[in-house]
């Protein structure tokens, strides 16, 4: 996995990444990613795997220049896509084994490849920054993952002093004339009743949630749920006790990452984890979603859907595939 190397130019070397935050300017920075417990710090910048198994911290170790050239890091394990048809079959089992388990909900993802020229990857940062401005928004380039871009609608976790914010967001649907199904509804509320039964097994105060309501994010709408609380805990214990939620694994959650182990025949590999700045008492840590994985002339769009005992593969389908339309929406414009 490794960028274009110029004779002793070690810029070459260098990860690069730009975030930005809601309704804030764009920042970049030139460094290392390097795995979080080879360098373990109070405050950084943050990314994991989808399981948490893998974290790593972005370290800055020079200045970014504007008139530096940074190459990209591309990794050279081509992710596993699945034809419509694969989809419709890998997904019938995936939900035959939820009803027969009796599970509540589970997530089945896949990877949807599109055409895109890679050197347009700052671009489409820099487009994804326009267009969603309620969203967190990030480019990502480093010897051990490859280039990622992504502009994700849902928190893990925001903690200002004992102030903590999270979210349930589940559901998905395309036309705001379209009434939510009792699925859809359902599977929301499973997400909004684990995080709220998680956060009063660690004792935390003054619980309280607002919603849930219609949340449009970019093409889609969601059904979200504001939860609020106060506690004394460091905003990386919450963030790693709290995720995945069912919002991107299911329930029941240990059963349901068994479940989509032996199910899903590709790695999601920083899809749905964790990403974002994060210090004891003041972090915004975001789900790495509505994110692609950036190759030489192609990117791969992580998709994932929700199952419960009510779903059809079919319309399951068609979720991801509205899904895809926040990057390729933005894509078409480039």
């Amino acid at each position: 996995m490794y960028g274009a190397f110029n004779g002793n130019d070690y810029t070459t070397l260098m990860d690069l990444i730009k975030i930005r935050y809601p309704e804030s300017q764009a920042v970049t920075y030139a460094g290392k990613l390097i795995n979080f417990s080879d360098k373990p710090s109070h405050s950084g910048f943050l990314v994991t795997d989808f399981t948490t198994e893998k974290l790593y911290r972005f370290a800055v170790t020079e200045q970014y220049d504007k008139q530096k050239e940074y190459p990209l890091h591309f990794s050279e394990e081509e992710p596993v896509v699945y034809s419509r048809e694969e989809y419709i079959y890998r997904a019938s089992g995936f939900l035959d084994d939820l009803k027969r388990k009796k599970f509540l909900k589970a997530i089945f993802s896949r990877i949807k490849k599109v055409d895109f020229d890679s050197s347009q990857v700052h671009q489409l940062f820099e487009k994804l920054c326009e267009e969603y401005p309620d969203a967190f928004v990030y480019m990502l380039s480093s010897e051990k993952l490859g280039t990622w871009v992504g502009a994700s609608p849902e928190y893990v976790l925001e903690k200002m002093g004992k102030e903590l914010y999270t979210m349930s967001l589940a559901g998905t649907k395309k036309d705001e004339s379209v009434a939510w199904t009792e699925k859809e509804i359902l599977e929301q509320e499973y997400v909004t009743k684990f995080i709220e039964n998680s956060l009063k097994n660690i004792k935390v105060n003054n619980l309280k949630t607002i919603g849930p309501y219609d949340f449009h994010a970019g093409p889609v709408i969601h059904l979200k749920t504001d939860i609020y609380a106060e506690t004394d805990l460091s905003s990386l214990e919450l963030a790693l006790f709290l995720h995945p939620t069912p919002a991107v694994s299911g329930l029941p959650k240990m059963e349901s990452l068994d479940l989509i182990a032996e199910h899903e025949t590709h790695s999601r590999s920083i899809y749905a984890g964790i990403i974002g700045f994060y210090a004891d008492q003041n972090s915004s840590l975001y789900v790495n979603l509505r994110c692609a994985q950036i190759r030489k002339n192609a990117a791969y769009l992580y998709l994932g859907g929700g199952f419960t005992k009510d779903s059809d593969v079919e319309k399951e389908w068609e979720e991801t595939e509205n899904k895809s339309r926040t990057l390729m929406n933005i894509m078409d414009k480039l």
